[in-house]
């Protein structure tokens, strides 16, 4: 999930530069890259995923994955 975050930052960049080039407007100076760190502080795992104690293990919409989706908001921040 990191490397694509990455590639998303990088792939923006080269589309912006690519369209500054096209309008023959000079390329800005590029902004110092920004890295996001997508790890959890000491102690703060969240489970891969949790299910309720009545719902069917069979039906796939029953599950929740905490851990995917925290790592969604960071990513997105």
């Amino acid at each position: 999930m990191q490397s694509e975050l990455d590639k998303f930052k990088i792939s923006i960049q080269i589309i912006q530069d690519y369209y500054h080039n096209v309008e023959e407007k000079l390329i800005p100076e590029s902004a110092p890259a920004q890295l996001v760190e997508l790890a959890f502080p000491e102690g703060e795992d969240p489970s891969f995923e949790s299910i309720a104690e009545d719902a069917d293990k069979t039906d796939l919409s029953a599950y929740t994955f905490p851990r995917l989706d925290k790592l969604l908001t960071m990513a997105l921040k």
